[in-house]
């Protein structure tokens, strides 16, 4: 599917669950550059997503208040807004209460003491769960236009991107579309040493 397809699919309704925006190669906001967005949630009020290859050498780590019982994650910065407050997981598990299905297996948030729970039992561990602190927001109509603006490449989520090493997650999402996008994919971080 090409570029123009792909906007044309998205501006004909919301964004699904486990769309994926790839920042555009040469975009100069150093917030999203090189970035992969998860959309997790678009309707009337806004859109809500979550970077998935901002990677940190930090883990997150939480206690149950029930029991106890402790979940420790690598943890990943979702986007600017309320990093410090804001912790959510995507994870492999359907049968958590309240998760939210986003394609290929991979479920976003849910109930968090199941969470810690299946942590606990090893069902949930680094293979198959990140946790992500912050997330990323647009107000209505406003990604609409940065997509119609080329500032963003909009595709669909697989499980692969979460699981492999972030740096890479971008120009993989990238060369997945095949095409142009597999040489855009190799352009440098900065197109002045080229």
């Amino acid at each position: 599917m090409n570029y123009f397809l792909h906007i044309a699919s998205a501006m004909s309704k919301f964004l699904e669950p486990g769309t994926i925006l790839i920042a555009e190669p040469f975009i100069t906001d150093e917030t999203f550059f090189r970035n992969v967005v998860l959309i997790i949630d678009d309707n009337d009020e806004g859109t809500y997503g979550v970077v998935i290859n901002d990677s940190s050498n930090l883990l997150m780590k939480a206690a149950s208040e029930e029991d106890g019982s402790e979940i420790s994650l690598k943890l990943y910065f979702g986007g600017p807004m309320e990093s410090k407050k804001t912790m959510n997981f995507l994870h492999s598990c359907s049968d958590i209460k309240d998760t939210l299905s986003i394609g290929d297996g991979m479920y976003w948030g849910g109930d968090a003491h199941q969470i810690i729970a299946k942590h606990q039992t090893g069902e949930l561990n680094e293979s198959n769960a990140i946790a992500i602190a912050g997330y990323c927001g647009w107000g209505p109509k406003q990604l609409e236009k940065e997509i119609e603006e080329k500032t963003w490449i909009v595709s669909s989520f697989k499980r692969v991107y979460m699981l492999m090493n972030a740096q890479f997650v971008w120009k993989k999402c990238l060369s997945d579309l095949g095409g142009e996008y597999t040489w855009l994919a190799q352009a440098p971080n900065d197109v002045q040493l080229n």
